[in-house]
């Protein structure tokens, strides 16, 4: 599990962890995404807001794996 995201510098290196993965192995693993899930899943809103933006700018393909259109009230799945 990683750490517990509060901060920009959480954020900061969540999105790093995510971009190494996506450069050495070409795709995020399950359970990698389940596993940054789980902490946004406990994370403020504000938090998970600032995640989902600076994802969306650093690393757009990654973005549909944090997000479901569906359940627009709750985004992390």
């Amino acid at each position: 599990m990683t750490p517990p995201i509060e901060t920009g510098e959480d954020i900061e290196r969540t999105i790093s962890v995510i971009k190494s993965a996506i450069m050495k192995a070409g795709a995020l693993s399950e359970d990698l995404v389940e596993s940054i899930k789980a902490e946004l899943r406990e994370a403020k809103p504000d938090v998970v807001c600032d995640f989902l933006n600076k994802l969306a700018r650093e690393c757009p393909a990654a973005v549909e794996h944090f997000t479901n259109s569906e359940r627009a009230e709750n985004p992390i799945l």
